[in-house]
């Protein structure tokens, strides 16, 4: 089941419900594709049908681990690119993804997973250069020193504008208040996050008051760690919540579907929106104040601790 919860967390980042949509036939695509999708196929995308939900034919296009959701209008006139949503604001997408998965479980296989974006082994990948330009913030390398990143003064520079819009999401505090600053996209029910908070704390690194994190918690990974997310969010004891959590307590983050998902739904929009594709994902300024990245949960925690203080 983690497993398929993995996978699924790679397919699309701002799943905020769980919906199943009404059946439909998974189209053999022997119909000409619309002319959109069939410029995205012609440039190398690898093209899968979603079905028909909401009067609205919906493809995912996938090419070089980035994933684009096209819906068509019937007169084939627009092209909606993004999520669907109905028109409670409950999302579609999500339910078509699990519905493709279940009609196509050979995507699951080795052979078929090497177009999806696997958990990076190499935290140094960079997000997509299409974002930061030239720009770029500097991500932390596990085997030597961090790289000087270049000035980011400028509250134009899209490594700042990342920054800002990070430091205004829906975060809960981990550690002092006075120790150095990170912020982390986390799941609930991710391991890496599991991981790298687990790290942190045997290391002795939030007692000793040499970070501090502040997580974005996302529910990417299926309806229950959606949920979870938001009891987090909503936890008035946020550390000593996720600590359980952690440890294994189910008791920690109960599923309550009354709840809302806002916060939890911001946060994910927020990832789509900047193409960060994995948790954790880290934003930090460092203690020359400069912006860096890191994509997944750091090799060396001793290197990410000296680039903060």
């Amino acid at each position: 089941m983690m497993k398929r919860f993995l996978v699924y967390s790679l397919l699309i980042l701002s799943c905020v419900s769980i919906i199943t949509p009404p059946a439909v036939a998974q189209s053999p695509l022997q119909q000409p594709l619309p002319d959109y999708v069939q410029t995205l196929a012609n440039a190398g995308a690898e093209i899968h049908y979603l079905g028909n939900d909401l009067g609205l034919n919906g493809w995912m296009a996938v090419k070089g681990g980035t994933r684009q959701y096209v819906y068509v209008t019937p007169n084939q006139e627009a092209y909606i690119v993004g999520l669907l949503l109905d028109r409670t604001g409950q999302l579609i997408t999500t339910g078509q993804l699990d519905r493709f998965l279940k009609a196509n479980p050979s995507y699951l296989s080795p052979q078929q997973q090497s177009i999806i974006p696997q958990q990076s082994a190499n935290p140094t990948e960079q997000v997509p250069n299409y974002h930061f330009k030239n720009d770029l913030a500097q991500t932390f390398s596990p085997s030597k020193n961090p790289t000087p990143a270049p000035a980011v003064s400028s509250p134009d520079s899209p490594s700042q504008k990342l920054f800002s819009k990070v430091q205004a999401g829906d975060w809960v505090e981990i550690g002092q208040s006075t120790a150095p600053l990170i912020y982390a996209f986390i799941d609930p029910e991710c391991p890496h996050c599991h991981k790298f908070i687990t790290n942190l704390r045997e290391s002795g690194a939030y007692e000793k008051g040499q970070i501090r994190t502040r997580l974005l918690p996302v529910g990417i990974m299926g309806e229950e760690s959606l949920y979870e997310a938001v009891k987090l969010i909503e936890s008035p004891t946020p550390q000593k919540t996720f600590f359980d959590h952690i440890d294994g307590d189910e008791f920690a983050l109960p599923v309550d579907k009354s709840l809302n998902i806002q916060k939890v739904q911001k946060n994910m929009s927020l990832m789509q929106d900047w193409g960060l594709d994995v948790t954790p994902f880290i934003v930090y300024k460092n203690k020359n104040g400069e912006i860096k990245i890191v994509r997944g949960a750091p090799k060396d925690l001793d290197l990410l601790l000296n680039d903060l203080q």
